[in-house]
């Protein structure tokens, strides 16, 4: 009897501690803010996001909720041409950069320095694609319909605010899903970089 009382409790516990906290979904009207001019429009099965400022201004929606690191940011997205922005503290990730569509470009999620990642940035217009993008207190990836594009070192500790999505230069975007999953903490390991090098800028276009 003692014993099937133990493996009951020790089943509770792992039970417990296995439970993974549930994402939160962003990808409605009434839950995301917008920024700097950015048009929120629900139509019903998914939103769409267009910016009303100057092409060269940043407009974009930001989550409701402030959020520190670890954890993942899950987005189903589609742009009509250029331009998909995904924003944290002062960092940001831009595919089908205006410039260069194959470069991806990344923001230091610390100190806004941007660098260039060729061969990394290309995403396909009007089609669905699955973005993960993983911050952890040391480092940051990003997923692209599964396949790396960005796995980096970075102090991210005391980070917190929300996260962003939004077009630029007269993008269009079509969000059907934008949720924040908080990550298990997990031990150090080392980070590979990605396949292709960083080109550091020296005097970057404007972004």
């Amino acid at each position: 009897m003692k014993t099937a009382l133990m493996l009951c409790v020790v089943g509770l516990c792992l039970a417990v501690t296995s439970y993974a906290a549930p994402a939160e979904e962003f990808a409605r009207a009434d839950k995301l803010l917008s920024i700097g001019g950015c048009r929120i429009m629900d139509m019903e099965d998914f939103l769409v996001l267009l910016s009303t400022v100057p092409p060269s201004g940043k407009a974009y929606a930001v989550t409701n909720q402030q959020y520190s690191p670890p954890f993942a940011v899950k987005a189903k997205v589609q742009t009509d041409s250029t331009n998909i922005r995904l924003y944290y503290a002062a960092g940001e990730i831009i595919l089908n950069w205006e410039v260069n569509q194959d470069e991806l470009r990344f923001h230091n999620l610390v100190t806004g320095q941007p660098k260039g990642f060729p061969g990394m940035g290309h995403v396909t217009p009007m089609k669905w694609h699955d973005i993960v993008w993983e911050i952890r207190p040391t480092s940051t990836r990003l997923l692209v319909d599964g396949e790396e594009r960005l796995n980096t070192y970075g102090d991210h500790e005391d980070l917190k605010g929300p996260i962003g999505i939004g077009p630029c230069f007269e993008s269009i975007l079509m969000l059907e899903s934008f949720a924040v999953t908080p990550l298990e903490p997990e031990a150090a390991e080392e980070v590979e970089p990605p396949a292709a090098q960083a080109v550091p800028d020296d005097d970057p276009p404007a972004e």
